[in-house]
């Protein structure tokens, strides 16, 4: 008998991205009831936003449960018997929506437990009968990891309707609103830019800038620039660089380090790339005194 907490009526969920801090449901598959037992433990001691959402002692049991519930993690026994030639948890990563992660366990973890445990992603193989403070540790690990996924997700949403069209039923003053927020992101990198562009900079320090990971913000930046971050530093620094270029007392060394660039000759290639000269030929003919 398949045993459940709070899933009466629950419908096959959705693959929509979970919003960051909302309940975690956990689902544990094993024969051996002590295991459940110690998961029930753990979750009363936490803190953690998790709830026991389902136990399954069978192969049937688990695949009909995960398909109702589509649970965060999982609890698996890798000694479980499956209902075809893959283990069970390939089978239950077939068949969700969203790979959920897994704590694995076995009262005899041996290379093959600890290969398919890998091959899961599993966050840990824990060796039965479960100790309490390694759950603990793995369950924290798990929702840490969840959090990780569930921010790039919705961050990804996010990109999506920046850079696209949003959705048919986004109203209007929705839509600008999200527009108008890509265009506040990019116009804050490109004064952080601006301001910086003779540091070490990059997109990874402009992003810990806007508060946002650098895999968010470079499509988002582009998309609204027309132009990437490596290539509106690019132009900031060498508009900057031929700004310093009238100063006569300047070399082109002194120059290269004042716009960022350690190396002149580095220097002298991106200024090529950006404006079709080198840096020493610019100066010459464009700077030269008629």
């Amino acid at each position: 008998m398949i045993r459940t907490r709070d899933a009466e009526g629950v419908q096959m969920a959705s693959a929509e991205p979970k919003s960051i801090n909302q309940e975690i449901a956990v689902l544990c598959v094993d024969s051996d009831t002590a295991t459940c037992t110690a998961l029930e433990q753990a979750l009363r001691r936490t803190r953690l936003p998790v709830r026991l959402a389902g136990q399954a002692t069978g192969a049937t049991e688990a695949i009909d449960l995960s398909l109702k519930l589509q649970p965060d993690i999982v609890i698996l026994n890798v000694e479980m018997p499956s209902l075809s030639e893959a283990p069970l948890g390939r089978q239950l990563q077939g068949l969700l929506d969203r790979h959920p992660l897994f704590i694995c366990a076995s009262s005899s973890p041996d290379f093959q437990q600890a290969r398919l445990a890998v091959q899961l992603g599993a966050v840990d193989l824990l060796a039965k009968p479960i100790d309490p403070e390694e759950l603990d540790q793995a369950l924290q690990k798990a929702v840490s990891t969840l959090r990780c996924i569930r921010i790039h997700e919705r961050e990804r949403q996010v990109l999506e309707r920046l850079i696209g069209q949003p959705p048919p039923q986004t109203s209007p003053v929705a839509a600008h609103r999200i527009r108008s927020r890509g265009f506040q992101i990019a116009q804050a990198v490109r004064r952080y830019v601006d301001s910086h562009y003779h540091e070490d900079i990059s997109l990874q320090t402009a992003a810990d800038h806007v508060r946002l990971s650098a895999s968010y913000l470079g499509p988002l930046f582009k998309a609204v620039c027309g132009v990437s971050f490596r290539t509106y530093l690019r132009m900031v620094r060498v508009a900057k660089a031929k700004e310093l270029m009238r100063d006569p007392s300047l070399n082109l060394s002194e120059i290269a380090q004042r716009v960022g660039f350690e190396d002149e000759n580095y220097f002298s290639q991106v200024f090529l790339e950006v404006t079709g000269m080198r840096p020493g030929q610019y100066r010459n003919t464009r700077l030269s005194t008629p």
